[in-house]
């Protein structure tokens, strides 16, 4: 359920929504091998001694009241609806939309403690990349008017990937981008073949990027397999775009100069 419900105190187990398949495959495993452990162990992960079990069990606590803040608003939201005045109706929106940004955010956590613990997996398809970039631009284009957002794509580059990770990748970049951008308020993607491996780019024009993230994005380079959760630093995006770059086999840098922006490129194999 999206929220608790009075009688979850009588079931085996309760899962909040929205969750993922694993979670729910996890869950079911602990309630039939759980013994006497009480509904609420059983339902959630407990935080154990690494620091990625400690941030995937906030994240996980976090989502049961955020369900329930974003059911509760979407009823108000109906009375509004049909008697409030309009300005209500744009505050419930604002009020909205920091909900969603909130539940990205735990879902970034979540995911950046799978991601150091090696338990993220990806569901491989051919994927156009052209069209990937061409489907995440349409929604940031909604999202922040006041940006020029601008596709260079030339024929078919498809790889073999996760679509919904690639597409989280590329929204993770291009987040970026709008935030250390500087006017004009431009960002440009462009996909591209070089050799045989398909190319991702995102560019800002803002002030480069600081020698911080630049020492950061080394260091994740610099690890083969999965990278600790303290490689991470300040803050999960570039962190966690790394790591599924990683996993779909490819690598991303980062090319900066100060006073004309950065551009990050995301290395991947192309499909046969």
């Amino acid at each position: 359920s999206a929220a608790l419900p009075p009688e979850a105190n009588e079931a085996s187990a309760f899962l909040a929504k929205p969750f993922e398949l694993d979670e729910f495959e996890s869950l079911v495993t602990r309630t039939l091998l759980g013994g006497e452990a009480t509904p609420a162990e059983r339902a959630a992960p407990t935080p154990a001694g690494t620091p990625s079990d400690l941030v995937h069990w906030v994240a996980f606590e976090l989502k049961t009241p955020l369900a329930a803040a974003r059911a509760h608003l979407q009823m108000l939201d109906r009375k509004v609806s049909a008697s409030g005045p309009a300005a209500e109706g744009r505050h419930l929106d604002m009020v909205a939309r920091q909900l969603e940004d909130l539940e990205q955010v735990i879902e970034k956590i979540s995911d950046a403690a799978r991601l150091a613990q090696g338990q993220l997996t990806l569901e491989l398809q051919r994927v156009d990349l052209a069209e990937a970039a061409g489907a995440e631009l349409a929604t940031w284009r909604e999202r922040e008017p006041g940006y020029q957002f601008e596709l260079e794509a030339g024929a078919e580059v498809a790889v073999r990937g996760d679509r919904r990770r690639l597409g989280q990748i590329l929204g993770i970049l291009i987040a970026n981008a709008v935030r250390h951008g500087a006017p004009p308020r431009h960002v440009r993607v462009e996909v591209q073949t070089v050799g045989g491996a398909a190319e991702l780019r995102v560019r800002d024009f803002g002030g480069g990027l600081s020698k911080a993230a630049e020492e950061k994005l080394e260091r994740l380079r610099a690890v083969s397999g999965p990278a600790p959760l303290s490689a991470a630093g300040p803050g999960f995006g570039l962190f966690i775009a790394s790591q599924l770059i990683r996993l779909h086999g490819g690598t991303l840098h980062a090319h900066s100069e100060p006073g004309t922006g950065t551009i990050f490129t995301a290395s991947l194999p192309r499909a046969d």
